[in-house]
């Protein structure tokens, strides 16, 4: 689902396959933190991922699949932080933009049991219309959204609305 949110929000974000690449590694990767502890797995997630090469990614760009894994949940990117404030402004303003995507996919499998089959964006300033399909009727995904929406709507400046 974050590939394809990232392919459905492309004239919004400006990035391109690379960090398309980046965000499929950090949507694979941001539950990693629960082998060490469930609770603030994402800190967890971040240390394991600054701590282990991954094989043809560069120093950077694990630094930015970290970031993006940390942020999946709970505190939005914020320069107190130092592993995002460590980061050039051009990446944490990705990290952010992947984040904020991050966040809604993982909304969107909120139970991990794929019950979002799949989804269309419809995007109309000031705001965007996310219509989920699937099996059910999807209330808990629906809601997770919401409640994990508020970084994609500061960093895109569009107002996300689930149906």
């Amino acid at each position: 689902m974050a590939g394809k949110l990232f392919d459905a929000t492309l004239d919004l974000h400006n990035l391109g396959g690379e960090e398309r690449l980046l965000l499929e590694t950090a949507a694979l990767l941001h539950d990693i933190g629960h082998f060490v502890n469930v609770s603030k797995h994402h800190k967890h997630t971040y240390y394991l991922l600054t701590s282990t090469p991954i094989v043809d990614l560069s120093e950077t760009q694990m630094a930015i699949v970290a970031n993006v894994a940390r942020y999946h949940r709970m505190a939005l990117p914020n320069p107190r932080h130092d592993g995002y404030a460590a980061l050039p402004p051009r990446d944490r303003a990705v990290v952010s933009k992947l984040a904020a995507l991050l966040r809604v996919a993982d909304a969107m499998d909120t139970e991990h049991e794929a019950r979002v089959a799949d989804f269309s964006l419809e995007i109309a300033s000031p705001q965007c219309v996310l219509r989920l399909k699937g099996e059910g009727d999807l209330l808990l995904e629906k809601w997770k959204i919401t409640k994990k929406s508020a970084l994609f709507e500061e960093v895109f400046n569009l107002k996300l609305l689930v149906e």
